[in-house]
């Protein structure tokens, strides 16, 4: 077979891959019934693909004996089970891989996958990427680490207590909450339509890619957010013209591990606006004129890639007593404010 087409199966059902074995054979693929399957109790998928073989094979071993086996010019394996591995044969290699011939995963636990289907909205895949960064990590509230994807309100919706996001979206049947870390991978496919069960959602793309994830028990609190929404500042504050490439060199200083850690300083005073940069190998600051109607100074603090996405929807914020407020077309965030004694 091409070792493309392999790859790209296995490429496809990553998302499914544990960190760590504790659960029997959650960092392997699985090969069974025409399928490769992987599952780490959160998220599970599966690409439809028959190598011949059933059984579960350590993920990081084939997936890099892969890369390295054939040389590009001759894109051809041959794939035979013996005993208890795999055999790999390219043009001068030989490789084996341990198989496990019996499929240990606990894949009863996922929902059946029931006939009837929803389309997925066409702005699925951006409304997540817009409000995933108003997501909290507390693990106590389990409900704001998710996103809230209503098909009452016709939105997607996401908070930490600080942070308030709204995205709407038209064309969801059923509503879902779907955990941030879920959502960062869901966003990389290409998804046609989903079904959610009692316990866990479904979606699956014209490939035959299937991307399952455990939903979260709770209620998110719209109303309360919606309260929120609603208020508005009088007067509109202006991003000058180069705030795209200010936030760019202000990052140099900001990059994280994790994207969503990531963070500049927007000082508001008079009809000037400060960026400022700071990270542990170095700081910059960048002072440019605004148009301020709305006479009041601030300061707060933003992911540089959020607020470079908000800029594509609009390159004004207002502000109220307790917070910022940016508005778009089809996209609101606030940011609360704090005092100086960080109340």
């Amino acid at each position: 077979m091409q070792k493309q087409e392999l790859l790209k199966a296995l490429e496809a059902v990553k998302p499914g891959l544990a960190k760590n074995d504790l659960i029997e054979q959650t960092t392997s693929f699985a090969f069974m019934k025409e399928r490769v399957v992987t599952f780490n109790d959160e998220i599970s998928v599966s690409y439809p693909i028959d190598i011949g073989i059933t059984g579960a094979v350590k993920a990081e071993e084939l997936y890099t004996l892969l890369h390295k086996i054939v040389p590009k010019k001759d894109d051809q394996i041959d794939i035979e089970q013996a005993e208890n591995e795999i055999r790999i044969h390219g043009k001068r290699i030989t490789a084996g891989v341990k198989l496990q011939n019996e499929i240990n995963l606990p894949l009863d636990e996922v929902d059946e996958i029931q006939e009837e289907w929803n389309p997925v909205p066409a702005d699925l895949s951006e409304a997540l990427k817009l409000c995933a960064f108003s997501t909290s990590k507390d693990m106590s509230r389990p409900v704001l680490t998710c996103l809230c994807c209503s098909a009452e309100k016709g939105a997607v919706y996401s908070s930490d207590s600080y942070r308030i996001s709204k995205r709407t979206l038209e064309g969801l049947k059923q509503s879902f909450l779907i955990p941030a870390t879920v959502a960062s991978e869901l966003v990389k496919y290409n998804f046609t339509y989903y079904q959610v069960r009692e316990n866990w959602a479904h979606f699956k793309d014209e490939d035959g890619t299937l991307f399952s994830f455990r939903t979260i028990e709770g209620q998110f609190p719209i109303e309360n957010v919606e309260e929120y929404l609603q208020k508005k500042g009088k007067n509109s504050i202006k991003f000058p013209t180069g705030m795209k490439d200010a936030l760019d060199r202000a990052h140099i200083f900001t990059k994280q591990d994790l994207v969503i850690d990531q963070k500049v300083q927007i000082e508001i005073k008079g009809n000037h606006l400060t960026c400022t940069g700071r990270g542990e190998y170095g700081w910059l600051t960048e002072k440019m004129k605004i148009e301020n109607k709305a006479g009041q100074d601030c300061t707060f603090l933003i992911n540089p890639d959020f607020l470079r996405q908000i800029l594509n929807l609009t390159n004004e914020f207002s502000i109220t007593e307790s917070f910022i407020r940016f508005t778009g077309k089809e996209f609101t965030h606030l940011l609360a404010l704090v005092n100086d004694e960080n109340e």
